[in-house]
Parts: structure tokens; C-alpha cells; sequence
């Protein structure tokens, strides 16, 4: 399991724009299990931000669906765990400062999101 360390340690570099050193991380990761699919994963979304084509072996059709599909899961899983923070702390901010002016108007905006949404909203 230790491989599972530079994976992490690989998306933390990622992360960071550190991209040699990610790549350095995965290739590491994929000396001790060269099918682990969360090594292969990031390998992807690293030639995605490097612009380097993944050496796959003449699969490279799959792999561009696959990186693209990867991207995608890749933002969305950076920005949904940093929605979780700030979630977080918004939560806290408008249980202890009700009456704040940030509060008011963000309260204010979801009101107007949530009006929105039903306009939008599919009918059965």
C-alpha cells in the first residue's frame, strides 16, 4: 500500500502546478503496482495540464475520452472539496452572525437562486 502514498503525494503536486514532481510521484506509484487505477488516473490529468499525450500503448482514441472525462473529475473533485471548506466556515458564519450584512445579502442571493431554479425546473 505504500504506493498509495505517492499517489497522494502526486495529487497534492498536482495541485500545486508542481508537475515534474507529481509526474516523478506517479511514476513511483506505478513501479509498485503498475495497474493501480488512481495512479493511471492521475497520470492522465497530468498530461492534461502538461500537454503531453499518455503513452498507452496505441489507445490513444480511449485515453482522450478518458483524460477528458478525467479532467473533469479532477475539477470537480478540487472544487467541491474546497466548497466543503468554505461551506464550512460560511455555516459557521451564519449561525453566529445572523444579522451580519455579508449574511443578509448571501441569505438575499439564495433566496434569488432558489426562486430561479424553479423556473427552470422540470416538469414530470
Amino acid at each position: 500500500m505504500i504506493f498509495l502514498f505517492f499517489v497522494w503525494q502526486a495529487s497534492s503536486f498536482l495541485q500545486q502546478g508542481k508537475y515534474e514532481e507529481a509526474e516523478a510521484a506517479l511514476n513511483e506509484a506505478l513501479e509498485k503496482d503498475p495497474a493501480n487505477a488512481d495512479a493511471l488516473i492521475n497520470m492522465i490529468a497530468l498530461a492534461q495540464h502538461t500537454g503531453k499525450a499518455p503513452e498507452v500503448g496505441g489507445r490513444e482514441k480511449e485515453m482522450v475520452l478518458i483524460a477528458a472525462i478525467v479532467s473533469l473529475y479532477y475539477y470537480y473533485y478540487y472544487y467541491y472539496s474546497v466548497f466543503q471548506v468554505s461551506n464550512r466556515y460560511l455555516t459557521q458564519l451564519k449561525d453566529d452572525h445572523p444579522s451580519h450584512p455579508f449574511v443578509a445579502a448571501f441569505r438575499q442571493k439564495e433566496a434569488d437562486f432558489d426562486k430561479m431554479v424553479k423556473n427552470y425546473a422540470v416538469s414530470a
